[in-house]
């Protein structure tokens, strides 16, 4: 019900700045230039954000987390563990591996980079749990 007030709300505004773009008066066209001005601008910078944090994921933007992901799990295997924690950095390791997967797809749409970046987060929270349970 909300999102059908919300989509007649956007289609109203749209029809109203469309027709004082083209056909009000002075004032109102210069107002609807105004307003058609920014929503270009507007997607104009979302397009440039895009662009660049696709050069990002380039360069290697999560290449520091994982390699600090793969130290920590490194560090916790060498220690002395019981089979539970051993499961358990197993596990982490394999989440690991599936991250690395998804966040190297070149062919990834928005969604799927955006769940693996959630992914990567719940990985690092899980690897800060074994941390602390390990460290007492």
């Amino acid at each position: 019900m909300i999102k059908k007030l919300i989509r007649i709300a956007l289609i109203a505004i749209v029809a109203v700045v469309g027709y004082n773009y083209f056909l009000g008066d002075a004032a109102e066209k210069e107002q609807a230039t105004k307003i058609v001005d920014g929503v270009k601008n507007v997607g104009s910078s979302i397009k440039d954000m895009v662009v660049n944090e696709k050069e990002k994921i380039k360069d290697g933007k999560y290449d520091k987390v994982l390699d600090f992901v793969t130290d920590k799990i490194d560090g916790l295997k060498a220690g002395n563990n019981d089979a539970g924690t051993q499961r358990k950095i197993e596990d982490l390791e394999a989440e690991k591996k599936k991250v690395e997967e998804e966040l190297a797809n070149k062919n990834a749409t928005k969604e799927e980079k955006d769940l693996a970046e959630k992914a990567l987060e719940k990985l690092m929270d899980k690897l800060g749990e074994l941390l602390v349970n390990n460290a007492e």
